[in-house]
């Protein structure tokens, strides 16, 4: 994809970033994207050819947050356990961030769509890449108490963006949503609430922390 000085594919890549986060990535047209950028169509066409192109840039600038923050804080210095703590950190502020557009991808992909699944598989296998290094770590450190690396991922992935998708569901359809389902959902999706979960769950994978 090539480039021009004033910057228009990264331009339509924000946008593209920003509506998703209020619509989900199928729920604007391109049309209403360029709008957004004051550019013709035929730019669009001319940087991405597709829509499905342009969807995976987005998805991959959305995601490259969440690695760039992970990369920041994982850190071969840092015990495993904190570099899984700083690891889930940034997967919670990047879910908090992103839940409406996490709740449609998860609806999408329940829906079989095809390119969502392949591209959700594709870009969350890296930070699901670092926790597993990690906890390979604490493995051959005589740290894990699960039976293999795989339970201890099945334990603690599920932690952070659950309770996120959901609230960001509930936001999405409004009044739609049960009140009283979404003040409980509220209760336990704040940071502190899912962190001492995360902590349970630590210690249920790697034990009292030393």
């Amino acid at each position: 994809m090539g480039r021009s000085s004033s910057n228009t594919d990264a331009k339509l890549i924000r946008a593209g970033m920003c509506l998703a986060r209020k619509k989900g990535l199928k729920n604007f047209t391109v049309r209403e994207l360029c709008a957004r950028c004051g550019v013709n169509l035929g730019m669009f066409h001319y940087y991405f050819k597709t829509r499905e192109t342009f969807d995976a840039a987005v998805l991959n600038s959305l995601y490259g947050e969440l690695m760039s923050a992970i990369n920041v804080e994982v850190l071969p210095s840092r015990t495993p356990r904190q570099n899984i703590e700083a690891a889930l950190r940034a997967v919670y502020v990047f879910a908090g961030k992103n839940r409406r557009l996490i709740s449609m991808l998860i609806g999408d992909a329940f829906s079989g769509d095809r390119q969502i699944v392949r591209l959700v598989a594709q870009l969350f296998s890296r930070h699901v890449s670092v926790l597993m290094n990690e906890l390979k770590r604490a493995q051959k450190q005589g740290q894990l108490r699960t039976q293999t690396v795989r339970d201890a991922l099945l334990l603690l992935l599920p932690q952070v963006p659950l309770a996120q998708g959901v609230l960001g569901l509930a936001e999405r359809l409004g009044k739609n949503f049960p009140p009283k389902l979404y003040r409980q959902v509220l209760e336990v999706s704040g940071q502190e609430d899912t962190f001492r979960r995360a902590q349970f769950m630590l210690k249920a994978v790697l034990g009292d922390e030393k």
